[in-house]
């Protein structure tokens, strides 16, 4: 059974670690590349990320603790993991965009440049305004065709989310998230019996249980069983009266 849990841990962690290179090396890219100067400070936060994410899949792997720490582990590690997959898709989604946001506008460039060479070179060979009509009206056709498969404007504006995403929120999110897994798991381990293992005991400790003095009884130590119902036990008025009971004697008789 502790094998089967030390398999638990091992392949939780190595998940975890796994899953924390790939999105956070993607958002560190951004960030290096969308960032200048000071700002770029922010990379440090990414690391309080992925220690979050490392910090709570321990706590939820980890044998032999508290049922509220493991779920409440669970339940942050997953959370902050699909935030920072959600953000490692959409700087994919960016650099997709403009990728072929690139390639649309060297396409068009190419299709002015060579518009332009054609109509030169009919020019040059003593065509007319008749023949270059033509050309222009072959050309058109040709791009018509070709529009089914290229990259529109509407195809722009439908990422347009994207870029808005990528501009301010993917700086914002993935921070916020951290800090309230964080917090929320800290509160749950640090509440009474989140952890008791990890936490100094509260309170006064309880008093021992059984007989004292060595295992034997009050009434041993006392040098006497239990009193008998009824029996009060005379008080002498001076330790010294008569041989008193220090020493030995009997109490006088009145």
């Amino acid at each position: 059974m502790s094998d089967a849990k030390s398999q638990i841990k091992l392949f939780s962690m190595v998940a975890a670690i796994l899953m924390v290179a790939a999105t956070e090396v993607i958002v560190a890219y951004h960030y290096w590349t969308t960032l200048s100067g000071f700002s770029r400070v922010a990379l440090v936060g990414l690391l309080v990320v992925a220690w979050v994410i490392l910090w709570s899949t321990w706590w939820a792997s980890k044998a032999g603790e508290e049922s509220r720490v493991k779920y409440a582990a669970y339940v942050i590690a997953f959370g902050v993991s699909i935030v920072m997959i959600f953000n490692g898709a959409m700087v994919v989604a960016d650099l997709t965009l403009n990728k072929r946001a690139q390639a649309k506008d060297d396409v068009d460039v190419a299709k002015i440049t060579a518009r332009g060479k054609a109509i030169a070179e009919l020019k040059k060979a003593g065509g007319n305004w008749r023949d270059i009509r033509e050309l222009e009206s072959g050309n058109r056709q040709v791009e018509g065709a070709a529009r089914l498969t290229e990259v529109t404007d509407e195809d722009v504006a439908s990422y347009r989310w994207v870029k808005e995403y990528t501009s301010f929120w993917i700086f914002f999110v993935p921070f916020v998230a951290a800090l309230i897994g964080k917090f929320a798991l800290v509160g749950i381990i640090a509440l009474p019996g989140g952890a008791s293992t990890f936490l100094p005991p509260s309170g006064r400790p309880a008093p021992p249980s059984g007989p004292i003095g060595g295992g034997r009884p009050m009434e041993s130590m006392l040098g006497g069983g239990p009193p008998r119902p009824g029996f009060t036990p005379p008080l002498p008025s001076s330790a010294s009266r008569e041989g008193g009971i220090l020493g030995g004697g009997s109490f006088p008789k009145d």
